[in-house]
């Protein structure tokens, strides 16, 4: 697959094998990441009294403005502290945000360089109207931060985990194992994963298209349903890992000749062994 983000996620797991104890060379399987839904908040324009002064509207603006580049440092701080997503996103993360900041911070600067008061209350509703820091581009970021979250988990899956349980059936199977039921999951898990991209793409795009002008209605409904496609995406995931950690319930050995002549050498050596006691015995005697 060629994955949105190409990073990958460091997760724990089980072992592979269902035949023997787990080793520090068995497969490892991560488990699915989990996310939480992102929330859908309201950011109404607050109203300006008709009767109120130039400096109130400008001490008002200065204050909104404040808060939310408060906001969107700490989010910048999350994002650019996160594991979860490959580098190149995080930086395509942290220029969007930075690009909010400076954009603010260029309108609180012309709110306070006018003298008019009508002028200043039209450019302080643009906080709310052009932004929508708290009820569009947060959300949005960090449902951006979840998918990407998902696409690591893939890549890992593609690049590292599906190649480890290849190999350890593969080398399972030379050595007279019965793998059909692994081989079986396997093939299972990577048909059910392959089907995962598609949905992230489309998760994706519709996160990216979130603008300030869709708030309220289609805002709201897009974060809705980018977070239930997410919630798929991770049962999905979930699914896949539950595949790749599924134990053979009846594992066999494909060639019994072998056994055989092996529990048959076990027999002569342990006959040997018992036949040399007894002589040393008599010996001693």
């Amino acid at each position: 697959m060629a994955s949105l983000f190409a990073a990958g996620v460091l997760m724990t797991g089980s072992s592979v094998f269902a035949q023997s104890a787990a080793t520090s060379s068995d497969p490892q399987i991560p488990d699915a990441p989990i996310v939480s839904p992102v929330e859908s908040v309201s950011e109404k324009a607050e109203t300006l009294s008709s009767t109120s002064k130039l400096d109130s509207v400008l001490s008002f603006a200065e204050k909104r403005i404040s808060e939310r580049v408060l906001a969107l440092g700490k989010l910048k701080s999350k994002v650019a502290s996160s594991t979860l997503i490959s580098l190149p996103e995080r930086t395509d993360l942290s220029t969007q945000i930075d690009a909010q900041i400076l954009a603010l911070q260029n309108l609180g600067a012309q709110i306070k360089a006018t003298t008019d008061i009508k002028v200043a209350k039209t450019l302080t509703q643009q906080i709310y109207t052009n932004y929508r820091i708290y009820a569009v581009f947060i959300p949005k970021i960090n449902l951006l931060t979840k998918i990407g979250n998902f696409s690591s988990y893939l890549t890992r899956l593609e690049t590292d985990t599906f190649v480890k349980v290849q190999t350890a059936i593969d080398t399972a199977k030379a050595k007279g194992t019965d793998v059909t039921f692994r081989q079986s999951k396997l093939d299972q898990a990577r048909a059910l994963e392959q089907t995962i991209p598609a949905k992230l793409a489309d998760l994706h795009a519709k996160s990216v298209a979130l603008a300030p002008a869709d708030y309220p209605v289609v805002s709201k409904a897009t974060i809705k349903a980018v977070n239930t496609g997410l919630q798929s995406v991770q049962t999905d995931l979930k699914n896949v890992s539950k595949l790749l950690k599924e134990k053979d319930p009846n594992p066999t050995i494909k060639n019994p000749l072998n056994l055989k002549k092996k529990i048959s050498e076990n027999k002569k050596v342990n006959k040997y062994a018992t036949t040399s006691v007894a002589t040393a015995s008599s010996t001693s005697r």
